[in-house]
């Protein structure tokens, strides 16, 4: 496939190549070239993902109009209601009272938009990663968030905290990065099971530390799920990184 037709490819189009390549790795009698055919497959759904994603932005972002329309309209009503109140009543205290319901209850509808602005920003920001091994003495994190991450370091259970050769490695979202132990620590020998901690930033700069376990006797599949928590933790208060070789 050309990169016109790349650009051009409907998404069933995608789908049909990614099914493709899922179909001749599983028929591919070869070790070397599975992982091509599933990175190619991911690849494609990485584009249904991003194509999918872009629609969401912009039904979230007319929703926000929708909102601030709203917001406006209540404003212009309590405004119209506050100058009828005031033709309506001379009586000054009764006036007065429902002067204070009106803006009471924009208050209480104004702080309930700005809530679901914020729960919808929380969302945005949110980190969802799923870490892979990489051969055996690696692993591939991707990055299922909706919004771009930070990798800063990395240890190794019973080794010292190092930082990432390109700290920080900005990962965009439905993209993966890649960290080869070996480079990072020479003594490195991959057993059954490893556990680990990633150190992390999400896009707004909050610090989050996953905890997980490497299992290197499953096969590289790009549907299985993470073995590891993620807690949020101002790491950079605690944590000190070595050199790396």
């Amino acid at each position: 496939m050309t990169f016109e037709e790349y650009e051009k490819a409907t998404p069933s189009v995608l789908r049909a190549q990614a099914e493709a390549c899922f179909d001749r790795a599983n028929n591919n009698p070869s070790w070397g070239g599975s992982p091509t055919l599933l990175l190619q497959a991911q690849f494609y759904m990485q584009e249904l993902d991003r194509r999918d994603d872009n629609r969401v932005k912009r039904r979230d972002f007319w929703l926000e109009i929708a909102v601030i329309v709203l917001i406006l309209g209540e404003i212009i009503l309590s405004v119209y209601g506050i100058r009828l109140a005031i033709k309506e009543d001379k009586d000054e205290d009764a006036m007065m009272s429902r002067q204070n319901t009106i803006l009471s209850n924009l208050q209480t509808s104004t702080q309930a938009t700005a809530d679901q602005l914020k729960e919808q920003i929380a969302m945005q920001n949110r980190i969802f990663i799923n870490p892979q091994p990489f051969g055996f003495d690696g692993m591939t994190v991707y990055n299922n968030s909706k919004s771009e991450i930070s990798i800063w370091g990395f240890k190794m259970k019973g080794l010292r905290a190092v930082k990432h050769h390109h700290a920080p490695s900005f990962v965009a979202e439905h993209t993966a990065e890649t960290i080869r132990f070996r480079e990072y620590y020479r003594d490195f020998s991959s057993s059954s099971v490893v556990d680990y901690e990633l150190y992390l930033k999400n896009a707004a700069g909050e610090e989050f530390i996953w905890e997980g376990s490497m299992n290197y006797n499953h096969s590289n599949e790009l549907g299985q799920m993470p073995d590891g928590k993620l807690r949020k933790e101002e790491w950079s208060k605690t944590v000190t990184f070595a050199q790396a070789p």
